[in-house]
């Protein structure tokens, strides 16, 4: 678990989940509620108002290089397939300085590519025109999160 918190990747998710979670659901009139322990874990948020409730997965993650497209691990969205309740991916994209997102079950309806295998692991990638522009990154927002920014994701 100790090792699993000084990866640059779960500082990297650590602070676009600080960043705009709690946030985004607030600003949908839900309240949010996190996982309590330290460790990897499938979904970063509930969101909760009545009886009605969506899972939020934040993905601090540029769009790729080359393509219009961003996307995640294809064994996180086979996980998410399998839930009940609707999931919404939110994208901290600190290359272009916004956040973006979308219902899987939208996102389902555009073309999507998969990527990866050998050597790297399958991605699932949908065009950036399909998400949902939430709001624009701070300046300090982006420099703390392209501190920890490493990506081959071309």
């Amino acid at each position: 678990m100790n090792n699993f918190l000084k990866l640059e990747t779960t500082k990297l998710g650590t602070a676009a989940e600080d960043m705009v979670g709690s946030e985004f659901i607030i600003s949908k009139g839900y309240m949010p509620f996190n996982p309590a322990v330290s460790c990897s874990h499938p979904i970063d948020f509930i969101a909760m108002s009545g009886a009605s409730k969506f899972n939020l997965d934040v993905k601090a993650k540029s769009r790729m290089v080359y393509l219009p497209y961003t996307g995640i691990d294809l064994k996180d969205y086979n996980e998410y397939k399998t839930y009940t309740e609707p999931t919404y991916l939110l994208f901290v994209d600190p290359s272009s300085s916004s956040v973006y997102g979308q219902w899987l079950s939208r996102l389902d309806k555009h073309p999507s590519k998969i990527y990866g295998g050998g050597n790297m692991e399958e991605v699932i990638v949908w065009p950036v025109s399909g998400m949902t522009h939430y709001r624009d990154l701070t300046t300090e927002e982006t420099k703390t999160l392209k501190q920890y920014e490493n990506s081959n994701y071309r």
